[in-house]
């Protein structure tokens, strides 16, 4: 699935918005999608080519070399400044979250990672049985919570007294319901916890076609 970028205040008062008819306005936008979808992000410079992308032979034959105004004529055809902008945006911030990912799968309680940052082939805390251990104790509403009295401690200082209990009862409800089973239900916390606190993207700045 292709997803392009619009921002629609930035749109409406840009003067491609305000100096085109709403006939110009729909070939326009038929423009840039094409521009995205391109490997090259541009469209050849063939008269029956940007008809047919525009969406409406009759419509382009009456207004076309208006709407080719906003465009820019390169070697390999037409393209839009911006839109080339918003498509390296939008590249960088899909490679920035895939390696965010990356991070969380190679962080401790995920199956770890290799040295070549690639993920561990080992599997995941929940697809692995549990473990129980003599030195744990039960916690949580359906005392399905396996924690020692160090990782209790942990989990306290990290999150309050209160904080730990939400957490540790929202995987007791989640055990329950669903029936999963985790290698170490301290760990299983610490990671919920670790993406429950992860930063939104970056809001990308602001920007129009």
């Amino acid at each position: 699935m292709n997803a392009a970028w619009w921002w629609i205040d930035r749109w409406r008062k840009s003067t491609a918005y305000t100096d085109m008819s709403a006939e110009e306005q729909g070939l326009y936008r038929n423009l840039l999608d094409e521009i995205w979808l391109r490997e090259d992000h541009c469209i050849p410079d063939d008269p029956k080519i940007l008809a047919k992308v525009s969406g409406d032979f009759e419509a382009w034959n009456r207004c076309g070399n208006n709407v080719l105004k906003w465009l820019k004529k390169t070697r390999k055809g037409w393209t839009n400044d911006t839109a080339l902008e918003v498509i390296s945006q939008s590249n960088n911030r899909a490679e920035k979250q895939k390696r965010y990912r990356d991070r969380l799968r190679n962080k401790d309680g995920n199956g770890g990672g290799n040295k070549d940052g690639s993920p561990s082939p080992s599997p995941s805390p929940s697809l692995i049985s549990e473990s129980p251990s003599l030195t744990k104790k039960k916690f949580g509403e359906f005392q399905n919570v396996l924690l020692s009295d160090e990782e209790y401690s942990k989990l306290i200082e990290r999150f309050g007294k209160e904080g730990a209990g939400d957490k540790i009862e929202t995987l007791s409800g989640y055990i329950a319901s669903k029936g999963k089973k985790y290698k170490s239900h301290y760990a299983t916390i610490l990671n919920w916890a670790r993406k429950d606190e992860a930063p939104a993207c970056q809001e990308e700045e602001d920007v129009w076609l």
